[in-house]
């Protein structure tokens, strides 16, 4: 078989900023072929360790002497900060003394602090500037804490009286999350995430001790916990225990009128029971049973509000670990969207390879994907070989129509070859797609099997873009890209049936 002249993916990934790395090969050599990536946001995966994860690349250590091997160098101590066994310790009720490092941020740049903590008693709150601040309680062990700088200085200092304890490791990058792509993984099988925009509309995803959430006097005062970590890697999931009948935690926002997909994840300290989780109760709720495995219960209707557990009615849970809300207007639930405060939108992810003629044959070749749909939402989305325009092209995609997927060569403006390569397809599912022309015949072949075959009368020409959409951007693809293969060269039937059987 002839080797691809642009590849994508099929567990070989690298990206940089603003670019998915695809490759060509010659013998074992990898040649780079970047692909331009645009997504003005940041976004989040699920890592090789199946921990959810902001996907960001980091610069080098600001911080002098984070560990305090050297003991107090680089940062000026107040009163009541002291360094012993090789660790920041607190023991102050003075919340004007401070220990801090001056001019290492630059102001408007986003960085992560990373620590370790240990706190017997009280709080320490952490300044980026005197107005921004970020609160460490008795429950955090380890932190992971973005924030966008306003001044030049990291400041730690005591936020209640007494406070006692130590912190340590202290870590602060500059982090780039903007238009980086999104391998995701599902065990150990790698997919590039391609999504539409999307906003949380819950404010404190996270944080459900916040006022924001209405807690009913039923349910115990929430506490983070401290031996299970939550889907995120860190100690931070909320423990929530019912204490009475009318025992929820809710929020009412948006509209009946916006069909609305909900979404949060849970998980028991011990054994496994009922309860409500994003709809609630009343009326229009759906019991879920959750066991002491993490798992993300998603829900979409149109009903205005979000319970991040309800105990009551038929709930014969009394317990039960919550973390990562997220409501978003749409038919599906996509990745997890983190708040601290205010909404926050993902931008969509945008894929485009300009200007590789080269790598392209008009006149024959294969376009071969595999892919597999966010959901089948009767939307029409596209992956394409293009001259910039819908005059010349050859696309695979998704199709409006339930369970069809959609083939379609045009040459000159004159459509070669058009219609559902496939029906009755799961499109949610992992499938393969190959699409060859050349030699005067159009084949289509899905999972090993030809589905499609009809005369070539004119080729395109001009071939020239790899596009995520149709070649006037409309029809954008948004799904999962396990792999992506093109061809400048048409291939036999049995290798086309070799190449696209699961």
């Amino acid at each position: 078989m002839a080797n691809p002249t642009l590849q994508i993916g099929n567990n070989n990934w690298a990206i940089k900023k603003d670019n998915l790395l695809g490759y060509s090969t010659i013998g074992t050599n990898f040649l780079p072929k970047p692909i331009t990536m645009t997504r003005a946001s940041a976004g989040t995966r699920v890592n090789y360790g199946g921990f959810i994860e902001t996907v960001e690349l980091l610069g080098p250590e600001l911080v002098t002497n984070g560990d305090f091997a050297n003991g107090t160098t680089g940062w000026t101590v107040g009163n009541g900060w002291n360094v012993t066994n090789n660790r920041l310790n607190i023991d102050t009720d003075d919340g004007s003394e401070s220990f801090r490092q001056l001019s290492i941020l630059e102001v408007g740049k986003t960085y992560v602090l990373t620590l370790d903590v240990s706190l017997d008693v009280g709080s320490i709150k952490f300044e980026s500037n005197e107005g921004a601040n970020f609160i460490i309680t008795t429950s955090d062990t380890i932190i992971s804490h973005t924030f966008v700088a306003d001044s030049t200085a990291i400041i730690f200092r005591r936020n209640v009286s007494p406070t006692r304890g130590y912190i340590d490791n202290i870590s602060v990058k500059e982090s780039t999350r903007n238009n980086l792509a999104r391998i995701n993984y599902d065990n150990t099988v790698s997919s590039l995430l391609v999504e539409p925009q999307r906003t949380n509309l819950l404010t404190y995803s996270e944080d459900f001790t916040d006022t924001y959430w209405s807690s009913s006097t039923d349910v115990e005062t929430p506490v983070k916990s401290t031996t299970i970590k939550s889907p995120d890697g860190y100690y931070n999931a909320w423990h929530i225990v019912k204490n009475g009948s009318n025992s929820k935690i809710a929020k009412v926002i948006g509209s009946s009128s916006v069909e609305y997909s909900k979404s949060i994840w849970a998980r028991t300290i011990s054994g496994s029971g009922t309860a409500y989780f994003g709809n609630g109760s009343i009326g229009n709720g759906v019991l879920t049973t959750v066991t002491t495995e993490w798992q993300r219960i998603e829900i979409t209707s149109s009903v205005h509000n979000f319970y991040a557990v309800d105990f009551r009615v038929l709930s014969t849970l009394t317990e039960v670990l919550i973390w990562g809300a997220q409501m978003e207007e749409g038919a599906y639930t996509t990745s997890y969207i983190p708040t601290i405060g205010s909404t926050v939108t993902r931008v969509a992810d945008q894929y485009t390879k300009t200007g590789i003629s080269n790598l392209i044959n008009s006149a024959e070749g294969v376009l071969f994907v595999e892919i597999a749909a966010l959901s089948d939402d009767n939307t029409d989305r596209r992956i394409t070989l293009t001259d910039g325009t819908l005059n010349n092209y050859v696309s695979i995609g998704f199709s409006r129509f339930t369970g069809n997927i959609n083939r379609e060569i045009v040459a000159g403006g004159v459509v070669q070859h058009s219609g559902f390569g496939a029906t009755g397809v799961t499109q949610t599912n992992n499938n393969k797609f190959a699409l060859s022309w050349g030699g005067g015949a159009i084949k289509f072949y899905i999972n090993g099997s030809l589905t499609n075959s009809t005369t070539l009368n004119t080729p395109p020409t001009g071939l020239n873009s790899l596009k995520f959409s149709a070649g006037n951007n409309t029809l954008t693809f948004f799904g999962k890209v396990k792999q992506l293969q093109v061809f400048d060269t048409i291939l036999t039937d049995t290798e086309l049936a070799t190449l696209t059987t699961i």
